[in-house]
């Protein structure tokens, strides 16, 4: 909870990956989602990576 005592989103985590020569983005809010998928991109030979977000305040500018 914020100090204005609203809750905050929860830290949102990028996964980043290249396919086919363009760079492609999935958006996760848990953690462990994020690796699993990075990790199962890596396993293919995908280059792939994590990118974490601030918590959000404005709660429209979360993509999903």
């Amino acid at each position: 909870m914020g100090d204005d005592g609203h809750w905050l989103a929860a830290a949102l985590h990028r996964i980043v990956y290249i396919d086919e020569g363009e760079k492609k983005v999935l958006h996760s809010s848990s953690s462990s989602r994020a690796k699993n998928v990075m990790l199962d991109l890596l396993e293919k030979g995908i280059p792939a990576w994590i990118e974490d977000y601030p918590a959000q305040d404005d709660l429209d500018s979360i993509p999903f």
